[in-house]
């Protein structure tokens, strides 16, 4: 059992966070949460980057509802591939995804 001088980071940066920087602190955390899932879920194999995901599995780790997921891949923000009638997405594009949300 840790003993009470040890902080966990949670501790940390809620004690360091002003009131203003709580919202960008959340979006931060949520887009860690996301990657973090899409860590978890990946399989550990030498074909992981061809491995591609349906728009339920995306919509699961970017957080959102299916047409959101679609909505983006036609608008050409989240690329896709079409495989005839199906879409689908590589851990990758959705990483870049993650990753240029976080750009200004």
């Amino acid at each position: 059992m840790p003993d009470k001088g040890d902080r966990d980071l949670a501790d940390i940066i809620v004690g360091q966070a002003s009131r203003e920087s709580v919202p960008s602190i959340m979006a931060k955390l949520e887009e860690l949460k996301a990657r973090l899932f899409l860590k978890l879920t990946s399989q550990p194999s030498p074909n992981e980057s061809k491995h591609l995901l349906d728009a339920g599995e995306v919509a699961q780790i970017l957080n959102v509802k299916r047409s959101k997921v679609y909505e983006l891949a036609r608008t050409g923000d989240l690329p896709s591939v079409r495989i005839g009638r199906y879409t689908r997405f590589t851990r990758e594009a959705i990483e870049k995804y993650l990753t240029d949300l976080q750009e200004p």
